[in-house]
């Protein structure tokens, strides 16, 4: 599998350090940017990387992008919880539920979706078109 930044890239790119899963979160953010751009038509270079600066460039951005867009949520994809929990509480006779499914939902779209800015990047360098949810 082509991997397109390092942590170097991702704490440039984030002005933070990176996280202490940042190999693990470039790795399914690399990933998920090979899947986007899997119809592009491009030079690549013996490694397999594009041999575009530019477009090297924003595939990595891509990945740095997503990488800080799950690190400021607090969101590991590959450990995403995907079913809802429900809580309970009770104090003075009164019970009360929440129901996390929506915030589970929206969770799982982020670990699972690459962000806008990462689609906005890709498409600024021609490697993809259309919007995230036309793939």
């Amino acid at each position: 599998m082509l991997i397109y930044a390092n942590r170097d890239a991702v704490e440039a790119w984030s002005r933070e350090e990176a996280p202490d899963n940042v190999d693990v979160l470039i790795r399914r953010a690399s990933a998920m940017v090979g899947v986007a751009t899997r119809m592009a038509r491009y030079e690549v270079t013996p490694a397999g990387l594009p041999a575009d600066d530019d477009q090297a460039d924003a595939m990595r951005d891509a990945v740095c992008a997503q990488v800080t867009v799950w690190d400021k949520a607090g969101i590991d994809p590959t450990a995403v919880e995907t079913e809802g929990r429900v809580s309970k509480t009770s104090m003075d006779g009164a019970s009360f539920e929440y129901d996390r499914a929506a915030e589970l939902s929206e969770r799982t779209r982020v670990a699972s979706t690459l962000c806008e800015e990462s689609y906005d990047l890709l498409r600024l360098a021609g490697l993809i078109g259309g919007r995230p949810w036309q793939r």
